[in-house]
Formats: C-alpha cells, structure tokens, sequence
C-alpha cells in the first residue's frame, strides 16, 4: 500500500507503528501528528481513526517484520544465524548460542510442518529497535552490545566479500 494520500493519516500511521518504541499512547499519536485536541477527545478521535481501513491497512504494512521486508530466504537466515553462533562461540556468549540453536530448530520444525509461514523472530519483535530490545531483556546489555558488534563484524565481512573493486 502506498503512502496515504491525507498527510496527518499517514504520520498517525506511522506514530501508531513506532509507539512501541516511543511508547506513545494512541492520543498522543495522534496528537503528534498535528490534530488539535483537549482532554479526552484524542483519545476519542484516535480511536476513530483506528477504525478506518486505510489507516489500519497502512499500519500493518509498516509492522511487516524486518525479515519479510527485506526478502530472506530461509536459507539466508539460517546462514546468518550461523554466523552468530560462530561469533558467539569465539566469545564465549552462551546464552546467545543456546538461543540461536533454539531458533535454528524452532525454524525446522515449522518448515517440517508446513508453517513456515509462522516463524516468529526473537520474542515477536518487528524492528531492529524490538530485536535489540529483546536480546538486552534476554542476556543483559554487556551480552547484547557484544552480539551486535559481532553482528556488525560479520556483515563488515559479507559486505567486504561481495565488494567489487573498480579501477
């Protein structure tokens, strides 16, 4: 779906998808999208506006989770949860490899059963925002900032590998 067309129905969208972040409630998600109201009444007028199938369609696709949008492959994302392991190994995080092998199998069993279609990623967590979020809740924010620095080593060297050098 694309962008809606009225302006304040697209920033409340939008507002509504990052609330979980910005943990705004829908009043004031409305509000911040430039409606003018006092008291009870945004709270009132956001739920009206929840109400409408452009509003709730638009909603929905921004909430798509990260993986889907950018097109994995099941096999890309084993590949990648690979890699975590690895590094995870290398320092001795546990945690982190347990949860990984967790989820290697939990993504076999689906596809085994036909659901593939039902994977849910780190808790239900959509964003990278979520993801992180999850991962400081699960291993503490020591744990969680060596994952994402093993994380961002690892695509360095994807990155690095599938770089084409031009003269």
């Amino acid at each position: 779906m694309p962008i809606l067309q009225n302006q304040r129905w697209e920033r409340f969208a939008i507002n509504v998808f990052q609330s979980t972040k910005t943990r705004w409630s829908l009043a004031k998600c409305y509000r911040e999208a430039g409606y003018r109201a006092v008291g009870h009444s945004s709270e009132m007028a956001a739920s009206r506006l929840m109400k409408k199938d452009e509003v709730r369609m638009r909603i929905a696709e921004l909430s798509k989770p990260v993986a889907k949008k950018a097109g994995l492959s099941l096999e890309a994302l084993i590949t990648r949860i690979e890699a975590a392991i690895a590094a995870a190994q290398a320092d001795g995080a546990h945690g982190a490899v347990a949860s990984n092998h967790s989820l290697i199998l939990r993504i076999i069993e689906l596809v085994e059963a036909g659901n593939a279609d039902q994977v849910v990623f780190w808790g239900g967590a959509m964003t990278a925002d979520e993801i992180l979020q999850h991962i400081v809740d699960e291993l503490g924010p020591d744990d969680a900032i060596s994952i994402a620095e093993d994380i961002i080593a690892v695509a360095r060297n994807r990155l690095a590998d599938q770089a084409t050098v031009i003269s």
